[in-house]
């Protein structure tokens, strides 16, 4: 297991995901952000990897990290996956994977164990043109480039990916909870991002999170993926 990837490494890894993405019309990142890899070489390439995300969260009371796992398509019958996944259940903690809900990739989280838990959807809004009347207050994240929009009870994080504006980390005060201060802070959000110079938000809610789903609707939400949660 290790932390970095050489710059082949990276390339490799780019490359399988990348069939993938092409071979099942699936839009999955590239995982080169992971904060550690364990990988499967031969002749000095990468044919199966698995990237590890700290999540800072638990499932079932025992600590979770997120798993990126993906064998190159000519090797998919050697099992090669099932023997990443033992390595990374080493740690000791759950797994969770997000992926698109081929019938392949169930099948193989099935014969795994893993249970399928809930699905993640992928909303976006096409930013319109609108009068800014409301300025939150605001927070610059020099770590990540981000923003910290909050009022007196809420707060929501926006990161930009070129054009589009990732929302996230919207949270209220248990207090407040349905009182309507996350939604009045979206709506003062959503017209400054397009003033700002992007043209879509983005973002990702639990389909279980049906007062989020919910709020986001309202604001003009849609959505346009979904991804299938398992934990093993």
């Amino acid at each position: 297991m290790r932390k970095y990837l050489s710059e082949s490494e990276a390339e490799d890894i780019r490359r399988i995901v990348e069939a993938e993405n092409e071979e099942t019309g699936a839009k999955y990142g590239i995982p080169d952000d992971a904060d550690r890899y364990v990988l499967k070489k031969t002749g000095g390439h990468v044919i199966c990897f698995a990237g590890i995300y700290e999540l800072g969260e638990t499932f079932g009371g025992r600590g979770a990290v997120e798993v990126s796992l993906f064998t190159d398509r000519g090797y998919r019958r050697k099992h090669l996956a099932a023997g990443m996944l033992s390595r990374c259940f080493s740690e000791g903690k759950v797994l969770k994977f997000s992926q698109y809900g081929s019938e392949a990739g169930d099948a193989f989280l099935k014969a795994a164990g893993a249970s399928y838990d809930y699905d993640e959807l992928c909303m976006e809004l096409r930013l319109p043109d609108a009068d800014v009347t409301e300025y939150p207050q605001k927070e610059e994240l020099p770590e990540n480039g981000g923003i910290r929009y909050y009022n007196a009870h809420s707060e929501l994080y926006v990161l930009p990916m070129g054009k589009k504006a990732y929302v996230y980390g919207v949270r209220t005060d248990v207090s407040h909870l349905r009182k309507g201060s996350a939604g009045a802070l979206l709506r003062e959000v959503l017209p400054l991002l397009r003033k700002e110079g992007f043209e879509t938000a983005m973002l990702q809610v639990s389909g279980k999170n049906v007062p989020a789903l919910r709020l986001y609707e309202k604001c003009g939400f849609a959505v346009t993926e979904r991804l299938k949660i398992w934990h093993l």
